[in-house]
């Protein structure tokens, strides 16, 4: 039998970590206000240490083209329009094991909006063995 006196513990360790990272990210976000201006103002300044250093990053950081501070007008949305949307996964094969097939899932996600139609929302695993995979990576 579930034992919940012993899950509404975890539950309850589970809400505070919660409660401190939404803290945390709260504070994050005023930081980012307070530091906004400066940025924009130090614009070419950040861009040019970007182009210095952006090998040395783990990431891709983005490059912005204008202003920071730039605002453009949204244009009012068609009354019936869908969003559509795919994501991909794929599960690596361990480097200490023999490879017998490679697994990529792709996931799909379709909405109508104002159109009356249910959504689509799936995912689609593709198997491989090692020689098909061969054989897609070099077409």
């Amino acid at each position: 039998m579930l034992n919940f006196n012993q899950l509404s513990q975890k539950i309850t360790e589970i809400a505070n970590y919660l409660t401190t990272v939404e803290l945390s990210n709260y504070q994050g976000l005023d930081l980012a206000k307070q530091l906004f201006p400066q940025a924009n103002h130090q614009r070419l300044q950040l861009a040019e240490l970007l182009k210095n250093y952006s090998k040395q990053l783990a990431f891709s950081a983005a490059r912005p083209k204008d202003p920071l501070d730039t605002t453009l007008p949204i244009p009012d949305a068609p009354s019936q329009y869908s969003v559509f949307a795919s994501d991909s996964s794929q599960i690596s094969p361990s480097h200490h094991e023999i490879v017998y097939c490679y697994l990529i899932n792709l996931g799909r996600a379709m909405f109508h909006y104002h159109q009356n139609l249910h959504p689509l929302l799936d995912s689609s695993p593709l198997l491989y063995s090692p020689g098909e995979a061969e054989n897609l990576m070099e077409s």
